[in-house]
């Protein structure tokens, strides 16, 4: 896919693009690692992690909607426990990005088995302090905000309406400040 003329248009040099495993990008470079894909050996992390140091690496997308193999918040714990094991090992000073859930408080109204992002990030930290003790190694936290209304989808222009992107957002926010380990971390 070339994006030169919309990087152009954007005043942007570079572009995330999803499912690459090696960093890219201007200085700290960014890597996905998509569950779907299966697990990437911990031999091409502690490379890509050693050749690349101070890089963010997004760890799945949107498992909360099911992402490959991992489906629940307990799933999600022991596959950031390997990246975190792997990554960090080679980069003390990689940052961890995560756990990508899409939306927080608003799911697809018209879609069976989505899990709100809110309730799946209370069964990953409840996972985690079980399996591993405190609260789950992640740097930044992310979220993904789309309008999941696919019933109305076109009928009511809710791609374009803020609010409920924009209560997602702060509702993450506002759950995150709440925790002591967890309220100075980037979103």
């Amino acid at each position: 896919l070339d994006t030169t003329n919309v990087l152009n248009q954007m005043g942007l040099s570079w572009w995330f693009q999803f499912g690459i495993n090696d960093p890219r990008g201007p200085q700290n470079g960014v890597a996905q690692i998509a569950f779907a894909n299966g697990r990437v050996p911990a031999a091409t992390l502690q490379l890509q992690a050693t050749l690349h140091p101070g890089s963010y690496w997004i760890i799945g997308n949107e498992p909360n909607v099911g992402d490959g193999s991992v489906k629940t918040g307990a799933q999600y714990a022991t596959e950031l426990q390997y990246y975190n094991q792997n990554i960090k090992a080679a980069d003390s000073t990689a940052k961890l990005v995560g756990p990508n859930v899409l939306n927080w408080i608003n799911t697809c109204s018209s879609c069976s088995g989505f899990q709100t992002g809110q309730s799946f990030v209370d069964d990953l930290r409840t996972a985690w302090a079980s399996q591993y003790g405190g609260e789950p190694p992640i740097d930044v936290w992310a979220l993904h905000a789309y309008s999941e209304d696919y019933n109305s989808l076109f009928a009511n222009h809710s791609l374009t309406d803020p609010v409920p992107l924009e209560k997602d957002i702060t509702g993450m926010s506002q759950y995150l400040s709440g925790i002591p380990a967890q309220a100075s971390k980037q979103i």
